[in-house]
């Protein structure tokens, strides 16, 4: 296979998506940034639960994400917001027992 030949295999790319305009245009510049010999598939959380479903199993809890290959990319492993964050920023009620988050 040609691809192969210079040393670029065709990869699966998939960009989980809130829907929103922040995640198209994310979306949009991926796709002028991504070779076209790969494939580009987009999950649309808000019009698939199944969508939903998989970004739980990778363990998406920001959008957008990028899995490559069923390998989630590092960049996108943020767990969101934790209790720590939450007490740093003086938001915790008060008397709440401070919890670490996993």
């Amino acid at each position: 296979m040609a691809t192969e030949a210079v040393g670029i295999a065709k990869r699966r790319v998939e960009i989980f998506s809130a829907g929103c305009k922040t995640c198209q245009r994310t979306i949009d510049q991926l796709r002028e940034q991504i070779d076209s010999r790969h494939e580009i598939v987009v999950h649309d959380m808000n019009k698939d639960k199944g969508a939903a479903e998989k970004a739980d199993a990778f363990g998406i809890r920001t959008v957008p994400a990028i899995v490559v290959d069923g390998f989630l990319l590092a960049c996108c492993k943020n767990k969101g917001p934790t209790l720590r964050e939450l007490h740093a920023a003086g938001l915790a009620k008060p008397g709440q027992v401070h919890l670490e988050s996993s």
